[in-house]
């Protein structure tokens, strides 16, 4: 009998392949002039094929357009030129050439990597901007953990134009987390590998929380909170520890609710309810309890690693 993370996984990526059936998701790419474009081509078959899962998710509702540019680590005018005109020069503080940083990225020749943003135009129509820079030397095929992660919240931003205030942190990093994980490798053709890279965000977790394995369910509720406000935008303080609680926080949501009731979460939150509300409304807990049932999985997760 698989453990509840691998019985989610498997149901991931059963859900993926029956997914790829669909068509494309509209993506408005436009290139660089200096990013390779085999190697750009190649990402782009790789989110079209990403999305396919999200379309079926969405099943025929509308969901923003996503304009997506694609650039070198040379190209730092053009991608200014391109936010400027997206969304406006007050937007452009995601690529500090001083300090060479895109996004959460240091730039090299060698990185793979990007971000996202929304742009509301009007209450109804807003865009979603994805911003990807291709190294000049990077050789390998694009990653699939890094795909499906930035895909996920393709899907997400499509629905919900700005999260609501009391969103936390684990809530919107930790879906992209956990698919960007669960696709990652499939358990079924290597159980080692998957369990390996799950056990690497296990090992963040415990960095950040060194007594982790003492933790109380009273503990977890804590560190839960600390990830509402001020930090709710998931920002650069403790990310990663952010990104991994909300890897293990979204193994219990999958598995106690399942991805439609998800849907139906995110749904909510695009017609303007807060998350508490979505929460009584869609899984019909409140939320209090909903933290002490997320703690109860967290002992059990990182409780059995002592």
């Amino acid at each position: 009998m698989p453990e509840t993370w691998e019985s989610v996984y498997l149901r991931i990526w059963d859900d993926f392949r029956a997914a790829q059936n669909q068509g494309d998701y509209p993506l408005d790419v436009a290139l660089s002039p200096t990013v390779d474009v085999e190697k750009a081509e190649e990402t782009i078959v790789a989110y079209k094929e990403a999305m396919k899962l999200w379309l079926a998710t969405l099943d025929g509702a509308p969901a923003s357009r996503v304009a997506w540019s694609i650039m070198s680590e040379a190209d730092h005018d053009w991608w200014l030129e391109r936010v400027t005109a997206n969304e406006g020069r007050e937007r452009a503080r995601q690529w500090d050439e001083s300090a060479n940083m895109f996004g959460h990225c240091q730039l090299t020749s060698k990185s793979f990597c990007g971000y996202t943003s929304v742009f509301p135009a009007a209450p109804t129509d807003f865009a979603v901007y994805q911003y990807s820079v291709i190294g000049s030397e990077y050789s390998s095929r694009p990653n699939p953990e890094i795909v499906n992660h930035e895909a996920t919240h393709f899907y997400q931003l499509g629905l919900v134009s700005r999260f609501p205030d009391d969103t936390p942190c684990w809530f919107t990093e930790g879906q992209a987390t956990l698919y960007g994980m669960a696709l990652y490798v499939d358990p079924a053709v290597s159980r080692h590998a998957s369990t390996m890279r799950r056990d690497s965000y296990g090992d963040i977790v415990r960095q950040f929380q060194p007594n982790s394995a003492n933790h109380s369910m009273a503990d977890w509720v804590d560190v839960l909170h600390r990830m509402y406000q001020p930090d709710v935008s998931c920002g650069d303080t403790q990310r990663d520890f952010k990104y991994a609680v909300g890897l293990f926080v979204w193994e219990f949501l999958y598995d106690a609710f399942g991805p439609d009731a998800m849907h139906s979460f995110f749904l909510q939150l695009g017609d303007g309810a807060n998350f508490e509300t979505a929460t009584n409304t869609v899984l019909g807990v409140p939320m209090s309890d909903l933290e002490v049932r997320l703690a109860e999985y967290l002992v059990s997760v990182f409780d059995r690693q002592r």
